[in-house]
């Protein structure tokens, strides 16, 4: 790949980050996303559909790749909102579950910057293992998060919004890693796009 295609793939994914950073702040705060602040979010969001649009650094893949990421920043934005437009109530636990991918999910993206920069075999390789296990822990919190449902210790309002931003979370995950294998040449065998969450599902 050209140097300025890598370029706008690190670009992407630190605005992605930034994005991502915002959301957290608002989630835990649960307040309302302010009129300034939903206008950063979009200036943010639309700087990575800007550059995703000049196809002359992507091929094909890299270029759905990127779309796939774009909708996925949409479906948490979506989430995080109307938890705190309609007050939804988390549990402790989900509440730490949800921090704990947040956290997660930044540095993964701190990885794959890393190896965009330095092309470092050791970064792709952390990069795959926190991806995997990243899956395991929404898989894992899937599952408790049933449980919690199935006792009655979670309402079905705060289940509908917990569950699609896990599903966020995971597809943030799947794509911005698949777009560094993409990047180095490796075959990506973890294929996931917005609006598979039947698959999702059938693997939890």
């Amino acid at each position: 790949m050209p140097d300025g295609g890598r370029e706008k793939l690190i670009d992407i994914l630190e605005h992605t980050s930034s994005f991502i950073g915002i959301l957290e702040r608002h989630f835990n705060e649960n307040k309302l996303l302010h009129k300034e602040i939903t206008e950063s979010m979009q200036a943010v969001f639309k700087q990575i559909l800007e550059k995703s649009k000049d196809v002359a650094d992507f091929d094909l893949l890299l270029h759905h790749r990127i779309q796939n990421l774009s909708e996925c920043l949409v479906e948490i934005f979506s989430a995080v909102s109307e938890r705190i437009q309609n007050n939804v109530q988390f549990s402790r636990q989900a509440m730490e579950e949800v921090n704990r991918l947040f956290q997660r999910l930044r540095t993964l993206i701190e990885y794959c910057i890393a190896f965009l920069r330095t092309n470092r075999l050791s970064f792709l390789k952390v990069l795959d293992q926190h991806h995997r296990e990243y899956k395991n822990f929404c898989n894992t919190y899937t599952f408790d998060h049933n449980q919690r449902l199935a006792n009655g210790t979670c309402i079905p309002a705060a289940s509908v919004v917990y569950l699609d931003i896990i599903h966020a979370f995971r597809g943030i995950s799947s794509e911005a890693t698949a777009l560094v294998r993409l990047v180095s040449g490796l075959h990506d065998r973890d294929w996931w796009s917005p609006g598979s969450r039947s698959v999702l599902w059938a693997n939890t």
